[in-house]
């Protein structure tokens, strides 16, 4: 009786959890690294990702997974880190290595906003990020 009740809260708890896929394109060339975070409100934005993950890139179209996440609404930024030092370089704050965020937004001047790029995750999902260059 035990091990039914149990399995039923585990079952629960993965029905409120699903994967996100984050692919990303307009890399140019193919080297470094592809660093992405996912934030989870205004707060932390861009300053410390509630999940990071970074891949080696190997082909146009890259693809990251986020497995077991939490339903909510999330931003995702991404950092083209070409020469693998861990950071978005930038010179005279404009950045120099490729970048981008979820829903294809670009701050007027400086990042968006955790509004302009939150996503909804209510089941699997898969979104694209273009890269600006």
């Amino acid at each position: 009786m035990m091990i039914l009740l149990l399995a039923g809260i585990e079952s629960q708890a993965g029905d409120n959890q699903g994967r996100l896929v984050v692919k990303v394109t307009n890399l140019g060339d193919l080297k470094g690294q592809v660093m992405v975070g996912l934030f989870d409100k205004e707060d932390n934005f861009l300053k410390e990702p509630i999940k990071g993950v970074s891949a080696k890139v190997t082909a146009e179209g890259q693809e990251v997974v986020f497995e077991n996440l939490p339903y909510g609404e999330y931003a995702v930024s991404v950092i083209h880190d070409e020469n693998e030092n861990g950071e978005l370089d930038t010179f005279l704050v404009i950045p120099t290595e490729p970048y981008g965020f979820s829903n294809n937004v670009m701050g007027k001047f400086g990042p968006p906003s955790f509004e302009q790029t939150k996503i909804s995750f209510k089941n699997d999902t898969s979104i694209e990020i273009k890269l600006n260059r």
